[in-house]
This record gives structure tokens, sequence and C-alpha cells, in this order.
């Protein structure tokens, strides 16, 4: 599925680029890929989706560790060592600090925790995956 099918809604799509660029600028370069399940932004690996929804962008990473955040609207453990976050963002002024702190620790992460899952959560090479 193309980006445009994704992100046909107009305010969608500019909250989507900001948040492309604040990860460029602020936590490394990244690679748009569209699947049909989802976008994911990819470094070294695969270290974000990006889902829209009707009036928002859910993302979801993976971390070391499990966050406590009011932010975080689903956390599920997907391994012994790693957990499947998910935080929704409705306007620019939820690409804080905090979120970009999270993104960039997700990002700096040597692959290993997406190794056999996608940032989405699911196993490589389903469907979506």
């Amino acid at each position: 599925m193309s980006l445009e099918s994704h992100l046909r809604d107009r305010d969608l799509r500019a909250l989507f680029d900001h948040l492309v660029d604040e990860v460029n600028q602020t936590v490394g370069q990244c690679q748009v890929l569209s699947l049909p399940c989802c976008i994911h932004l990819v470094g070294d690996h695969d270290f974000l989706a990006v889902l829209p929804k009707r009036d928002r962008l859910e993302i979801r990473f993976a971390l070391r560790r499990q966050l406590t955040s009011s932010k975080v609207t689903r956390s599920a453990r997907i391994s012994n060592t790693s957990y499947k976050h998910s935080v929704d963002v409705r306007t620019t002024a939820d690409i804080d600090d905090t979120l970009l702190g999270w993104v960039r620790e997700a990002y700096e992460l040597d692959g290993t925790l997406s190794r056999g899952r996608t940032a989405a959560g699911r196993p490589a090479g389903t469907p979506g995956g």
C-alpha cells in the first residue's frame, strides 16, 4: 500500500511528516517503508511502526524495558527481555522530548529486539510483518 493511501487525510499527513522530520533531526536518519498494514521507519533496523487511525497516529516501538507513562496506551511483553509500546499522537505537541527519547532508545538498539519481530510486534515474515 502506498504512503498516500495510508495518509489520505491532510492533517494526518502533516502530523506524519512532522514526526519523520523530528526523528531525522533529533534521533537519526531513517527511511520510510510503506507496508499493507502500516508504515515503518527504518534506520539500521526497523525501529518504529506508524498505524494511521481516523483521528491520530498510533506509533509502536520496542524497548528493553517496560514504560509506565500515561502517554503509553498499550504495553506488552514480546520476549523475556523486551516490550512493545504503543503511543497515540494526535497533535505535533505530542511529539515531545519524552516521546523522542523513547524513539531514540528504540533507534539505538542493535536490532536484536526486532530480530524475528517487526516494530509493530508481529513475527517477521507474517502478513504485515
